[in-house]
């Protein structure tokens, strides 16, 4: 891990295994196998539990048990962080002091307590901080203006075909990203690449033609109480 860590929300991933999500399916596959090449992405034991729930259950086409399975093992070799009961308080002092729901806090304060200063969503406002740790949506349309585009979006389309392009990569050892010097297997970054090519069709909306295509995944975590 080069030190420049990532943390990235459960919406991020859902969208890179939904085929349904037409061109931000592309765009998210881009930014996770971006993460796979620089091994900086991190993530939470709530974002791999709410990935396999939305995953087999709340998109258009769900994944079989197995292979969302598989995805699930893939990405915990990625830096994850497992929340204890000091990290539920502190995001729901979090919670307070911002009023983003408390799951959201939850995100925040994984990404905060294993170093991460980005945090990629969907759900939180692009460019806000929350506990040192800032928010960038890299679904965000290209075509618009938002003052900050990154040049990963711009190249997101480029990126992902030279991923499809290029052939299975073989492990050159065990190490996970964990420190050690071995160079990690890199399924999860392979199993994206074989299936990119089923992308290439236009995107048909879940609910009806009306919906735009900014329409945002349904993710498992809870909502609110009203």
């Amino acid at each position: 891990m080069s030190g420049n860590r990532r943390f990235v929300d459960t919406n991020i991933l859902v969208y890179a295994h939904d085929e349904s999500a037409g061109g931000k399916c592309d765009q998210a596959r881009a930014v996770v196998a971006q993460l796979w090449d620089s091994r900086d992405g991190c993530l939470s034991v709530q974002v791999l539990q709410e990935f396999f729930v939305t995953v087999t259950r709340k998109i258009a086409k769900p994944l079989a048990l197995d292979t969302a399975k598989e995805i699930v093992a893939d990405l915990s070799s990625w830096y994850v962080h497992a929340p204890a009961a000091d990290d539920v308080l502190a995001a729901v002092s979090i919670h307070q002091s911002t009023g983003i729901s408390f799951w959201d806090a939850m995100i925040v304060r994984s990404a905060a307590e294993i170093g991460c200063t980005l945090l990629y969503s969907e759900d939180l406002n692009p460019g806000r901080e929350y506990a040192g740790v800032r928010v960038e949506n890299p679904l965000r349309p290209l075509g618009t203006d938002h003052g900050k585009k990154s040049p990963r979006q711009c190249q997101a389309g480029a990126l992902l075909r030279t991923i499809c392009s290029q052939p299975t990569i073989e492990s050159e050892g065990s190490g996970l990203w964990t420190g050690t010097a071995a160079r990690p297997a890199w399924p999860g970054r392979c199993r994206l690449a074989a299936t990119a090519a089923s992308m290439a069709r236009p995107w048909q909306p879940v609910r009806s033609a009306e919906l735009p295509c900014s329409k945002r995944v349904a993710t498992a975590r809870p909502e609110p109480a009203s």
